[in-house]
């Protein structure tokens, strides 16, 4: 605890509670995004049980590359798993936002510095998440690239965006 006050200061209750409060914010809002696309347009939202697949593989296997996941059988417990690693993701974003702002001064509450965070923030499943579950670079292997690139885009400026308001 020592630590922690040390990092964030005295108020590092009331720090840790705005963080994980604007996280599990920020997801509620992306997943409601996620929601209103599917209801509206038909677009398919993310598959929480291949992520909670994927999760258990790389904690039992050591390997992060699994590029057949969607064919591999299910995992009992896949979806909650994937639902928890998403809203953990989720926290790590808000603590990274949070520290942009704070500490390196890099950002500030604004919406405008909001979307900026959630494009930049992107970069990971498109450079990291997609190729680890066989779906390439920027979901090159997917049947349409530019779809599945372009709602990661909008729901991770949602995500930042949502951040940006609930550190408001």
């Amino acid at each position: 605890f020592d630590a922690v006050v040390l990092i964030l200061g005295d108020k590092s209750i009331m720090i840790v509670f705005v963080v994980l409060f604007s996280g599990i914010f920020s997801c509620l809002i992306m997943d409601g995004w996620q929601q209103i696309l599917k209801l509206v347009f038909g677009l398919p939202s993310s598959n929480w049980g291949v992520v909670g697949r994927w999760s258990i593989y790389v904690c039992t296997s050591g390997k992060v590359y699994h590029p057949s996941i969607d064919l591999t059988d299910s995992i009992k417990n896949e979806v909650l798993v994937g639902w928890i690693v998403h809203y953990l993701v989720a926290l790590m974003y808000a603590i990274s936002f949070w520290f942009l702002v704070e500490h390196f001064h890099i950002l500030s509450r604004t919406i405008l510095d909001g979307l900026i965070f959630g494009a930049i923030s992107v970069a990971i499943p498109w450079i990291f998440f997609m190729p680890c579950l066989g779906k390439g670079f920027f979901a090159s292997q997917t049947p349409n690239p530019i779809l599945a690139c372009s709602l990661a885009l909008v729901s991770h400026s949602v995500l930042g965006v949502a951040l940006a308001i609930s550190f408001s």
